[in-house]
């Protein structure tokens, strides 16, 4: 029996080793050694599930349809396995819905990306391996372009924007609940709210 917690996820290996000393009544001829002594091994992966280290993020917005520069509300619960509210830290976006399916983009797998699968190596203990060069990213569509317009045209939509949240990092409380809000621009489209958390 092997026992298998949680420091286990996602994998382990299994591996065996098989030894034979000399059988003595097989005596070697000139072509071969039959009694020889012998060795194998043999691994195999166990794949351990990695529900447990999943949180469920809720986003509730308070109305499904709105219009251009509403303030949206949204009301977040983080639950981890056991179906329990739990303080987390979530970055919270929402994108213009066409942008995302041009880009074919998909939520990005925290746990996946924190536990992924170990191969059947030894790996050194030493953290300066892993640093990462930090980079500055600016905001896409930050010099705006276009102009003009006047009194004229102070009623026509003018605020336009692909992404118009971003916060990355929401507290949510001891039961797991947090609350955003933010504005709509003039775009008319659709908007994915999206939200990942961690503890």
């Amino acid at each position: 029996d092997i026992p298998v917690g949680e420091e286990a996820v996602p994998n382990v290996f299994v591996g065996l080793v098989l030894a034979r000393g000399r059988v003595a009544d097989q005596a070697p001829t000139a072509e071969d050694d039959p009694g020889r002594p012998a060795v194998k091994t043999g691994y195999t992966q166990l794949k351990v599930e990695r529900a447990g280290k999943r949180l469920a993020v809720q986003v509730t917005p308070n109305a499904s349809e709105y219009r251009p520069r509403d303030t949206v509300k949204l009301d977040l619960t983080v639950r981890d396995a056991k179906g329990q509210g739990v303080p987390a830290e979530l970055t919270v976006w929402a994108v213009d819905e066409g942008v995302l399916r041009l880009t074919g983009y998909k939520l990005p797998d925290l746990v996946d990306a924190i536990h992924p699968p170990r191969g059947l190596a030894v790996r050194p203990g030493e953290a300066l391996l892993g640093l990462v060069m930090r980079k500055v990213y600016s905001e896409k569509g930050a010099s705006a372009g276009g102009g003009g317009g006047g009194p004229e045209g102070a009623a026509m939509r003018s605020r336009f924007r692909t992404t118009p949240l971003f916060a990355p990092s929401v507290q949510a409380d001891a039961d797991g609940r947090a609350h955003v809000e933010f504005q709509l621009p003039d775009n008319l489209t659709s908007f994915r709210i999206m939200a990942v958390a961690v503890t």
